[in-house]
């Protein structure tokens, strides 16, 4: 009887199922609901937030690295991308294929997962490539428009127009309207991103991992109303209301993407683990 190779046996477990020439199948499959999901990004700049994620993917995966692959995990990466193709079918046959976005992003978060791939962290860390969905930006406001400009209703030279339907805060420079990306909701998103993918490089617990997200996440609160506060003060009555709400309009993505990309080698730990370490489970 020949010997069982447990070495052997156990780096056939570990061995990806998601191969390059798969993906790129997968791709080719998924390709409708990825080009509107990238029409999205192109004309709505807030949402190009989401242009860090991969990067910061990448990064984590070599961190997050799995033993072995989940049991079942064939069958779970089979029933991912069927119900994300069969939604995906669907949604284009009731000419509703955003609704998509969401299934296609889960079911590839789970594939990457039980495909052994990447760990669990990593994992939901691909969530965030689905940008924060305007019906959800929709439903905050104008709630947290109102409550950002009361608040900033108290620095000089600004005052607050409370219209419920097109809130705007009176500048020196002109009238500034605040839209719903405007309530901080997709600022607050994209930096619990971030404070999720460097609790991964620094190989913290998942509990650790999900408060450091949430940390960052409020910071954006704090973030979005200094973003109001520089647009409204500094760049209205200099460059007029146009500028400062283009400020408002690309701001919040663009120091998404430059936090990402400077914060995300930062700390010895992660650098020992990106160069190759082996990182915990």
């Amino acid at each position: 009887m020949a010997p069982v190779e447990v070495g052997a046996s156990r780096r056939d477990r570990a061995r990806p199922l998601l191969t390059p020439l798969r993906g790129l199948a997968l791709a080719v499959a998924f390709s409708p609901a990825l080009l509107d999901l990238g029409r999205q990004v192109a004309t709505e700049p807030w949402a190009r937030a989401v242009l860090v994620v991969p990067w910061l993917l990448l990064l984590a995966a070599r961190v997050d690295r799995p033993q072995d692959a989940p049991r079942h995990g064939r069958s779970i990466v089979i029933a991912c991308l069927a119900s994300a193709l069969l939604l995906q079918v669907v949604a284009i046959g009731g000419d509703a294929l955003r609704l998509t976005r969401g299934g296609v992003v889960i079911a590839f978060a789970g594939t990457l997962w039980a495909s052994g791939t990447v760990g669990p962290r990593a994992a939901i860390l691909s969530l965030w490539l689905l940008p924060v969905p305007s019906f959800v930006v929709d439903a905050m406001s104008p709630v947290l428009e109102i409550s950002f400009g009361r608040l900033l209703a108290a620095l000089p030279g600004l005052a607050f127009e409370a219209t419920a339907f097109d809130p705007a805060l009176s500048t020196r420079g002109g009238r500034l309207s605040l839209e719903p990306i405007d309530g901080g909701l997709s600022l607050c998103v994209g930096l619990a991103g971030i404070g999720w993918a460097r609790g991964v490089f620094a190989g913290r617990p998942m509990r650790r991992v999900v408060g450091g997200a949430l940390l960052w996440g409020g910071l954006g609160l704090v973030v979005q109303a200094a973003l109001l506060a520089v647009a409204a003060v500094a760049v209205a009555p200099v460059a007029g209301a146009a500028m400062a709400r283009g400020v408002l309009d690309h701001g919040g993505a663009l120091l998404i993407v430059l936090v990402g990309v400077a914060l995300a080698p930062i700390g010895s730990a992660s650098r020992r683990r990106l160069s190759g370490g082996p990182g915990p489970c």
